[in-house]
């Protein structure tokens, strides 16, 4: 259906693809996977033509349908309704049922030697025709528009009367009408509450054409995808599992790939010892020569960046009291919206909430009351110690522009070196010269990561975060997710991602129906605990529930026991040895040391063999690397330093029968 061969493509003096294939096959549900800047979005513009690669083809089908949604659209204007806007899907389905009745009546005064080429072509329009009035196509958009989260009274007012965030959905529920081939999704939740999210993976479940997802969001790539394409390296591998299984596949061979690049580094390490000890001794030089050409000869082992693990530490915030936060009767209102009302929260030290409910439900807004920037009635009482800090999207506004990246990250009365601070900025993707960059040329996503930086290097210990992983690619989040999940302070937080409102909330505050409920434990919990009509931790409260963690199985390391050295020749000393002896002693040596050199150049030829089959992501999706080979490939790692050191023995007793 769509086909990348051998695709180049540099922007600027960067490197993204060197080439890269990669096939789209009919019905295939991709999750297109990589971190931010390694081309994601550039491959789904060079297949609607937006982009034209520097050198190799994209190949698309005839007649083949693409819809494609964009990480930002423009900004409606006019008077189109949510609905009517929606409904220029049937547009297209009307020049289709058009053409169609048009082809039905040409197949009797089509030429016999092209009536092959024109059914083809109505059975390629019949597969787009799903409505043949109206008002069919009304119904569709209709209910489309009632699960991404619009009444019936919002689809009959105007487009350009909502936000970014929901024009952005009418978008989707346009391309979701129009049923093409193949669905392009670009970040399709980043505008999208929880059930609005739940309602799309539930939607795509049924839909029939081929679908490529470019997500952040873990559990939704599990959930609508099937198979993964991962772009690294300047190139796309594939696998035929789904995001979390293709984490598992990757690990497994990152762990490989650890192995024998500190294996090789051993290695390396010794034959420069060697070399070192003996480079300036004369009887030795030949000895030193062959070493080095071995070293020499050796293939280097890269270390991908997805296999540099990276940690980010929150500096340790200062103590504070029982009670971090309380609202006691709190409740507001926009005039006659009102949002909520007598609501009593209280936060404590450890506590890690997340936000939940729909968009215009009052998240956002009881947030910002936590954190002292809308009027309420009602108290909210703070202790005297804690240091609060507040992160939303407009965060960005207080940095200096002017200044680089490093001149903003520092934080008057933090007490953090610059190689500190250059940790921290690495964990969110600055790095090397990058720090140096003035802010004024960043992208919007790299400015909110700046402000997120800079906000864990104050020592807060409230910590109140409006979707803080918005610009943050998986690797990223999931350092940033650890990061939180470690920190001993207290976190109320609103996040659409609930892989990561998993890994580190411990209570779910859900705002719905202009009340405030509180629920002990993570998000999956509070699912499984609304879908059996449990109770909130009010009702619990007094009574002695715990959930405890589920505990990590620990693997223990196989340790491989150190080869014995070989064992000394025997038989008389060298220098006891006539000159005939020596000379039959030598020839045997050099003989021994051939054989030697052979059998290790045949042990790396094959370690070589099995280490690229192991390098192969697709060779583990076609199951070719068995236990066998895996086995094979640890005994030769084994046996190599053997030979070698063999191989070292033999080399001096050649050279200990010259002098």
């Amino acid at each position: 259906m769509i086909r990348f061969i051998d695709i180049n493509h540099f922007v600027g003096d960067k490197d993204l693809y060197s080439d890269l294939n990669w096939h789209i096959r009919p019905g295939e549900r991709i999750g297109l996977v990589g971190d931010n800047g390694t081309g994601k979005t550039t491959l789904l513009r060079m297949i609607v033509d937006e982009v034209e690669p520097q050198s190799g083809k994209v190949l698309i089908s005839k007649n083949c349908r693409l819809g494609f949604l964009r990480q930002e659209i423009h900004s409606a204007v006019g008077e189109t309704t949510v609905l009517q806007e929606v409904l220029k899907a049937y547009e297209k389905e009307e020049q289709d049922a058009a053409e169609l009745d048009r082809s039905y009546h040409a197949i009797a005064t089509t030429p016999e030697d092209e009536l092959e080429e024109l059914y083809e072509r109505i059975h390629q329009l019949e597969k787009h025709v799903h409505h043949h009035n109206p008002g069919e196509a009304e119904s569709d958009a209709r209910k489309i528009m009632t699960g991404l989260g619009f009444t019936e009274e919002q689809q009959e007012q105007p487009l350009s009367l909502f936000s970014g965030g929901w024009q952005m959905r009418a978008h989707i529920g346009r391309l979701l009408l129009e049923a093409p081939d193949v669905l392009m999704l670009d970040e399709p939740t980043n505008h999208l509450d929880l059930e609005s999210i739940d309602w799309l993976e539930k939607f795509l479940g049924t839909f029939n054409g081929a679908l490529v997802v470019v997500s952040h969001d873990r559990y939704f790539l599990d959930r609508v995808t099937k198979s993964t394409a991962w772009v690294h390296e300047k190139r796309l591998d594939t696998y035929a599992v789904n995001y979390s299984a293709f984490l598992k596949e990757r690990e497994e061979y990152e762990v490989m790939l650890q192995r024998r690049y500190q294996n090789q580094q051993d290695e390396l390490a010794h034959h420069q010892l060697f070399i070192d000890r003996f480079r300036s001794k004369a009887s030795k030089a030949t000895l030193v020569q062959s070493r080095i050409k071995m070293v020499d000869k050796i293939e280097r082992i890269e270390l991908p960046q997805s296999a540099r693990k990276v940690k980010l530490r929150i500096p340790p915030p200062a103590p504070v009291g029982r009670n971090v936060l309380e609202l006691r009767d709190v409740s507001k209102s926009y005039g006659d919206n009102h949002v909520f009302s007598d609501v009593n929260l209280r936060f404590e030290p450890g506590d890690k909430a997340a936000l939940v409910g729909r968009n215009g439900a009052g998240k956002s807004t009881l947030l910002k009351i936590c954190a002292g920037i809308l009027d309420h009635t009602g108290e909210v009482a703070i202790h005297s110690k804690v240091l609060s800090e507040y992160f939303s999207q407009n965060r960005v506004d207080t940095l200096d522009l002017d200044a680089d990246v490093l001149s903003n990250a520092r934080v008057p009365g933090a007490n953090q070196t610059d190689e500190q601070i250059r940790s921290l900025l690495g964990c969110f993707l600055f790095t090397g010269d990058e720090v140096f960059k003035p802010v004024r040329v960043l992208s919007g996503g790299e400015k909110s990561r700046l402000a997120m930086a800079r906000m864990m290097l104050r020592r807060g210990n409230l910590l109140l975060l409006d979707e803080p992983t918005n610009h943050l690619d998986i690797s990223t989040r999931e350092v940033l997710q650890e990061a939180l999940h470690d920190f001993p302070g207290t976190i109320i937080m609103i996040s659409h991602d609930r892989y990561f409102i998993d890994a580190v909330a411990n209570r779910i505050v859900e705002v719905a129906d202009h009340k405030v409920k509180s629920h002990s434990g993570n998000y999956s919990e509070y699912l499984a605990t609304r879908e059996a009509g449990g109770r909130d931790e009010d009702d619990l409260r007094g009574r002695n529930i715990t959930v405890m963690p589920k505990e990590k199985s620990q693997q223990a390391d196989a340790i491989a026991a150190k080869p014995a050295a070989p064992p000394k020749p025997k038989g008389p000393k060298l220098n006891q040895l006539g000159k005939k002896e020596r000379a039959q002693a030598r020839t045997q040596l050099f003989a021994k040391l051939r054989d030697l050199e052979e059998q290790i150049e045949k042990t790396e030829a094959r370690l070589a063999e099995i280490h690229a089959l192991q390098a192969d992501p697709e060779a583990y999706t076609k199951h070719l690397v068995t236990p066998e080979i895996s086995a094979e490939g640890h005994a030769l790692e084994a046996k190599l330093p053997q030979l070698v050191k063999s191989w070292e023995d033999v080399g001096v007793e050649v050279e200990a029968l010259k002098t």
